[in-house]
């Protein structure tokens, strides 16, 4: 199994492992079920998955095939090939079950439920994530409208609309390595 990480969803509780993810629900009068959702045969692990809170949608690198897409709601993984590797993932979770992820190119992206690039911004992130220490470094938190990605070599956190992906804003100054969504 190998517990990698766990977020929350709408429907329960996600663990992410080497074979896929075990989602914990609770059972009315309060027992707990733990139901696995394995990978399609011969998939990469995400070692991690991430999505908007409360949400039934987590989405995590696919080595370098491009994203998985969990929706925990169906019980099923859907690859979202892309053409770059990528770097982190992360589920919008709305009704058209978009993601948004940082490519090896230093783009941030924004995925349809099936692989479709929908936007693109440009190589925002391209010292950050040339430079492996930095690389690790780089963050992605997405809300409603917007999607906030560190910069470890500019000290910057860059606010991208997921709805067209512009930069809405750019953040200076800061220690990118700490970024949290509040409010």
């Amino acid at each position: 199994m190998n517990a990698t990480d766990v977020d929350l969803t709408r429907v329960g509780a996600v663990f992410s492992c080497d074979a896929g993810a075990v989602l914990i629900t609770r059972e009315v009068g309060g027992a707990l079920t733990a139901e696995s959702i394995p990978y399609p045969a011969g998939a990469a692990a995400a070692p991690d998955l991430a999505g908007r809170a409360d949400r039934p949608d987590l989405a995590g690198v696919a080595g370098d095939r491009g994203a998985w897409l969990l929706d925990s709601r169906a019980r099923e993984w859907m690859l979202l090939a892309t053409d770059t590797p990528l770097i982190r993932a992360g589920a919008i979770g709305d009704d058209d079950s978009r993601s948004v992820v940082i490519a090896a190119d230093g783009t941030v992206r924004v995925l349809a439920a099936d692989g479709a690039e929908l936007a693109r911004t440009p190589p925002l992130l391209q010292a950050s994530v040339s430079d492996p220490i930095l690389r690790d470094q780089v963050q992605l938190i997405v809300d409603a409208r917007h999607a906030y990605v560190s910069d470890p070599a500019t000290g910057a956190v860059h606010e991208i609309d997921h709805g067209d992906g512009t930069v809405a804003r750019t953040f200076d100054d800061l220690d990118a390595r700490y970024i949290q969504l509040v409010g």
